[in-house]
């Protein structure tokens, strides 16, 4: 072992290919268990890069800590990692039995260097990709004010356009200018499609809370007509906008009304779409920047 020279640079920082390349220097190590080491470098990097980055993105996102399996996981990682570098630097260390154990399963990935290479910084380059689409997300879920886009306006518009027209009534914080600009923006979008729209800031109960929501009033008075109930025609046309309503209520007494609530902005505004939906569409959105 001497005059050997340990390098634990990591290979995607400015001079680490270099290094990556002349991890170790040692005359009396075999050409084989030279690139075994530098394998073992580059998966260990790699594997503790995916566990501190998906930590780094939860904590810059939420103030809870990761769940425990989360966590649990991460720290599995990053010691799996951490014990990979180690080995490389010390390789080829142990009892020969153990050497030569190694040495078999590492022979198919040596023989294939070049391509592990690439697919093991392919596979890193579409981790970082995914976390910044799913940052993007939870900025839009937790951070971002609520806007609508102009195809969700227009979608908005042409449904209603063919049902109806109905009368509704948005009503908004005049003090909160996110959801009065949220308000707003709803209200355009309906007043263009015909039907009768009225924008109430006054500070009469009904109140908007948090969120944004659909109320009902005189539900008794309400005409007994499936085919043209309007609140269920509003319903529709915001699902087919895309566009999410996470509550709705209802009064029966009094002279029918329906309203549009929108409040302050809640914590998490939508749905997180899950994990594998998520991958697909970062699949798909990838197969559109290379088609």
């Amino acid at each position: 072992m001497s005059g050997r020279v340990i390098r634990l640079m990591p290979p995607f920082l400015p001079g680490g290919m270099e290094a990556f390349m002349d991890f170790v220097a040692d005359p009396g190590m075999s050409a084989r268990d030279k690139i075994i080491a530098n394998l073992l470098n580059l998966f260990g990097w790699v594997i503790v890069l995916i566990a501190l980055g998906e930590v780094a993105i939860h904590y810059a996102i939420f103030p809870a800590p990761l769940s425990f399996y989360n966590l649990a996981a991460c720290i599995i990682l990053t010691v799996t990692g951490s014990a990979l570098v180690a080995l490389s630097a010390v390789w080829p260390v142990g009892k020969p039995q153990w050497r030569a154990s190694v040495r078999k399963i590492m022979w198919p990935l040596v023989i294939r260097r070049r391509r592990v290479m690439v697919f093991t910084f392919l596979v890193l380059w579409g981790f970082t990709e995914y976390q910044v689409t799913a940052l993007r997300s939870d900025f839009d879920m937790y951070a971002m004010p609520r806007q609508l886009s102009r195809q969700q306006a227009n979608d908005l518009t042409a449904f209603l356009s063919e049902h109806g027209p109905y009368s509704v009534t948005v009503r908004a914080i005049a003090s909160d200018r996110e959801a009065l600009e949220y308000a707003t923006s709803i209200f355009s979008a309906i007043h263009q499609s015909g039907w009768t729209t009225d924008l109430n800031l006054s500070d009469e109960d009904p109140k908007p809370g948090d969120g944004f929501s659909f109320q009902e009033i005189g539900t008794n008075s309400k005409p007994n007509d499936p085919k043209h109930d309007p609140a269920a025609t509003l319903r529709e046309a915001f699902r087919t906008a895309n566009i999410f309503v996470p509550g709705s209520g209802s009064a029966g007494a009094g002279t029918y009304k329906l309203l549009i609530m929108v409040g302050h902005r809640p914590i998490a505004v939508g749905r997180q779409p899950p994990i594998l939906f998520r991958i697909g569409q970062w699949f798909m959105d990838m197969g559109r920047k290379f088609l």
